[in-house]
């Protein structure tokens, strides 16, 4: 985050996913006027699905009741429905909330 504000430079090749769904609000909240950090942290997530987190991801997103993470988790289930018949076939399905489960089914 320091680096980014402070040098501007283009973050998304240092920047880890799991680190970066935290960041997605951080420009609301540090009140940075305009959205890149927040663009650069949902391409970041965004980039890193595959099959096999993206079901991690949609329950993390979903717990953080940040307003930044919702996009994320938009982002995740739109991911999971287009990929679902890989996706289905993940241990992690399995240990979803049920909420979270209907979410997917609907």
């Amino acid at each position: 985050l320091l680096r980014f504000l402070y040098a501007g430079d283009d973050v998304l090749g240092i920047l880890a996913p799991h680190i970066a769904m935290y960041l997605v609000d951080a420009s609301s909240f540090y009140g940075l006027t305009n959205s890149r950090l927040r663009h650069f942290c949902e391409l970041c997530v965004k980039d890193s699905f595959n099959e096999t987190h993206v079901l991690q991801l949609f329950e993390a997103s979903s717990r953080l009741d940040v307003e930044g993470t919702q996009a994320v988790r938009a982002m995740a289930l739109d991911f999971i429905i287009s990929n679902f018949h890989t996706v289905c076939k993940q241990p992690a399905l399995e240990q979803l909330d049920k909420g979270l489960l209907v979410e997917i089914m609907r």
